[in-house]
């Protein structure tokens, strides 16, 4: 497994000058995340009383990236970066 900054290469990656992917590094991506998600609010509609899809503070954020690190899951989120800036994120959920 690669380390959590380490530049992963998908296989058929964008041509975009600056583009990167890695894996969550832990608490200090809170606010990276926390701008993606806020910058989705508006133009995908998003309801901010709807318990599945709210828009979580940065400490809540923060507190579910510090039991991500402790349980060993950062390959589980990956993170999309231009020139050094966070601009999206997947995850991988269990469902058992």
């Amino acid at each position: 497994m690669s380390a959590p900054d380490q530049a992963i290469i998908l296989p058929e990656m964008p041509s975009v000058e600056g583009l990167r992917f890695r894996h969550i590094c832990g608490e200090q991506d809170a606010e990276g995340l926390y701008q993606v998600r806020a910058g989705r609010v508006a133009r995908d509609q998003v309801d901010l009383q709807s318990i599945s899809e709210g828009l979580p503070s940065r400490e809540e954020i923060g507190a579910s990236l510090a039991k991500l690190v402790a349980a060993q899951q950062q390959h589980r989120r990956l993170v999309a970066e231009v020139n050094g800036r966070m601009v999206g994120y997947s995850l991988v959920e269990s469902w058992f």
